[in-house]
C-alpha cells in the first residue's frame, strides 16, 4: 500500500512539544585510563596506556582500558 503525504503526516511526532532536559554520558573505558595516567603523572591525551586484567582471571588478559 502506498500512502500518500497528508496521511503519512498523521504519524508524525512534534519532538517541540517535549521537556527540555540535559544528559551526560561519560566513557567510563576512557575515564578510567585517563585518571591512571594522571596518577602515573602522565598527560591522558598524549600518553599511550593500556590497562589489562590479571591473566589468571582470564586465561591469558583482557584489555579493560585504551
Amino acid at each position: 500500500m502506498i500512502a500518500n503525504k497528508e496521511s503519512l503526516a498523521i504519524y508524525e511526532y512534534n519532538y517541540l512539544s517535549e521537556k527540555r532536559r540535559v544528559f551526560m554520558l561519560i566513557d567510563s573505558k576512557s575515564f578510567y585510563a585517563s585518571v591512571k595516567s594522571v596518577k602515573r603523572g602522565l598527560n591522558p591525551l598524549k600518553s599511550i596506556l593500556v590497562m589489562m586484567s590479571e591473566q589468571a582471571n582470564t586465561n591469558g588478559g583482557l584489555v579493560l582500558a585504551a
